[in-house]
């Protein structure tokens, strides 16, 4: 018989288990734009899919979306694991559940202000640069080099840490991945998602404006 004192411990079953601490490879995943954030699959995953939750003015949960055949039936892991990694970056920037907590962090930051300067002088958009690996004499390694379209250089990019693949990534200058599920692919999701009604005008006549320029 059991005992009526003690608590159960157990979750249901389909529950999902709670947020654990945020992994840096679990991050590497993660994109943000505007009011909006996503999330790649991991490359072991039989049924990928990008993830993406998308926020209202209030920072409020508007909308989710996910690629993936799961989620056409009912809510997949990729967004359970999306929604996880928003409270965690949210409680740590702005102590609320919302998905506008990165891009607060970032327009903060001494990234924001590098790439007001880079936006200043090219308007080309992420796939329409061309990177180079190149070594340098002096150089110990590569270092990657970031050309306008027109071939004048923005920066040279010396990390050789995982994030020197992951900008990459995020210019399109990695093969497509099996699936869709590229980096590259996931930003421009997620700039289509946070357009304003004027900025989707705009682009109907083929202008844009300069936050879109610059973003």
């Amino acid at each position: 018989m059991k005992n009526p004192k003690k608590k159960s411990t157990s979750r249901k079953k389909n529950a999902p288990a709670p947020a654990a601490a945020l992994a840096t490879g679990d991050s590497n995943r993660l994109e943000f734009h505007r009011n909006a954030v996503g999330l790649l699959p991991t490359a072991t995953d039989r049924t990928p899919g990008q993830a993406i939750l998308v926020s209202d003015e209030h920072g409020e949960e508007a909308s989710r979306y996910c690629s993936c055949k799961v989620a056409r039936r009912r809510t997949c892991a990729h967004l359970l694991e999306l929604a996880g990694m928003a409270r965690q970056f949210a409680a740590k920037n702005t102590g609320k559940n919302n998905g506008t907590a990165l891009d607060a962090a970032f327009r903060g930051s001494v990234w924001f202000q590098l790439a007001k300067l880079l936006a200043d002088d090219c308007d080309d958009t992420p796939d329409a640069v061309r990177c180079e690996l190149r070594k340098n004499e002096g150089d110990t390694a590569p270092v990657l080099g970031i050309m306008s379209s027109n071939g004048k250089e923005l920066l040279v990019y010396a990390s050789q840490g995982a994030d020197q693949q992951r900008l990459l990534e995020r210019c399109g200058q990695v093969p497509e991945p099996a699936g869709g599920c590229s980096r590259a692919s996931l930003l421009r999701q997620l700039g289509l998602l946070t357009l304003t009604e004027s900025e989707r005008q705009l682009l109907e006549r083929g202008f844009r404006s300069y936050g879109l320029a610059f973003q």
